[in-house]
């Protein structure tokens, strides 16, 4: 039944993509005549507007729907030793509210690359969501601590919580992937502030 699922799944989200091709296709297109034709500049300026962030869009659902597949995969996830302080390294710049030295050595981890990926960037947004923090990698315990340095706490409780509605995608999905990963998520009992990642493989 869950390969059938799956399976189904799989074939739907290919589709959904193809059609988000085309759509990306058709906007680049329609973009060129646009600037072809030479509307007024107020026209034209609101115009490749819109154009871009209907590309922006298609570009965000494509890459929402490639991580569906790696989940939906039917053989078991590939992991492969990947170098954790390197994707903390890349993934900074584009989070300033991430203080991130760039300790010597290497923390490597046995993870699905794409899915490790996608778990460090939606924990970054949530967390520098709610403040700045400070990220310190344990090369001797296999572990990242997370501390919130300004802001409250209180993200750190949606990620022990049991799982409700009123939880984010952004929760949900950190929880799912630590899970699909072997992380545990473990809360340090002398602060509410920090969180550590506990690297399992």
């Amino acid at each position: 039944m869950n390969f059938n699922r799956n399976y189904l799944i799989n074939r739907l989200i290919h589709g959904v993509k193809n059609e988000l091709s085309t759509l990306k296709l058709a906007a680049s297109n329609l973009k060129y005549v646009v600037n072809d034709i030479n509307p007024p500049v107020e026209h034209s300026k609101q115009i490749n507007e819109f154009l871009t962030v209907i590309q922006q869009n298609i570009k965000t659902s494509i890459e929402a729907l490639n991580q569906v597949l790696i989940l939906t995969r039917e053989e078991s996830l590939d992991s492969e030793p990947v170098n954790l302080g390197q994707i903390l390294l890349e993934l900074s710049p584009k989070h300033p509210a991430v203080h991130f030295r760039d300790h010597s050595g290497s923390f490597i981890v046995n993870c699905e690359p794409k899915l490790l990926q996608w778990f460090m960037e939606t924990l970054l947004d949530l967390l520098t969501d709610h403040g700045k923090i400070k990220i310190e990698l344990k090369f001797e315990t296999k572990e990242v601590q997370f501390s919130l340095i300004t802001g409250s706490g209180s993200i750190f409780k949606e990620l022990f919580a049991k799982e409700t509605t009123e939880q984010s995608f952004e929760a949900l999905t950190v929880k799912y992937l630590a899970s699909a990963l072997g992380i545990k998520i473990l809360e340090q009992n002398a602060s509410k502030n920090v969180l550590i990642l506990k690297f399992t493989q």
